[in-house]
């Protein structure tokens, strides 16, 4: 047994410190990019990003669906990152889960996901217009006039229900990890804060009494 597990060490060993970038066996989005150097490897994941960020998203919720494609809610492969998680396949974990990945590829694929992220401003744009529950939009803190004090004071936001961007956007980023669309989200309506905190309300009084003042 123990001869035997040198034999494997040693073939990983082998196998990993020399040919392609890429180990043996990884594919992602579904493309083979085993074997591959760095600059083959970025080729591929330059079309999977296409793909993924021209796919259909469907956002599921027990009120409706949203539907549209990835890059207009504000879906964005990171192309980088998602070459470093290929590349590194079998360098990330303990040194006996990587000697066991790399033997499974010997076998078969293995998947490495596609990293995406969420502009959550554009998706909070796409959802105050679009979004499938019965949306309440959340109150934006403001300025407001306090006549007993005779001058400008911030006056706190509410929030209001509904799909909340902070939430849908990690999930959606999440859904696109195969690399294969259709994409499909699960969310539920729950309380969706303000964008703008207190604070920026505060610097705003801060600006309007200053311009008086002067």
């Amino acid at each position: 047994m123990g001869v035997l597990l040198a034999l494997v060490v040693g073939a990983w060993a082998v196998d990993t410190g020399g040919g392609g970038d890429v180990p043996r066996g990884v594919e992602v989005g579904g493309e083979p990019v085993g074997g591959l150097r760095r600059g083959a490897l970025e080729d591929v994941v330059e079309d999977v990003a296409r793909r993924v960020e021209g796919g259909d998203v469907r956002v599921e919720t027990p009120d409706g669906d949203l539907r549209g494609r990835a890059e207009r809610l504000g879906l964005r492969v990171d192309v980088d990152a998602t070459v470093e998680r290929a590349v590194d396949a079998d360098r990330r974990g303990w040194f006996g889960s990587r000697v066991w990945s790399w033997a499974r590829g010997l076998f078969g694929a293995r998947a490495s996901a596609v990293v995406a992220e969420v502009d959550e401003g554009r998706l909070a744009d796409v959802l105050a217009d679009r979004d499938p529950t019965d949306r309440t939009p959340p109150t934006e803190p403001g300025v407001a006039w306090n006549p007993e004090a005779s001058r400008l004071v911030a006056a706190p936001g509410a929030d209001g229900r509904g799909l909340d961007p902070a939430e849908v956007g990690p999930a959606m980023a999440r859904s696109v990890a195969g690399g294969q669309p259709p994409f499909r989200v699960r969310a539920e309506a729950g309380p969706v804060p303000p964008r703008f905190d207190l604070a920026a309300a505060e610097r705003l009084v801060g600006v309007a009494e200053q311009a008086t003042a002067a």
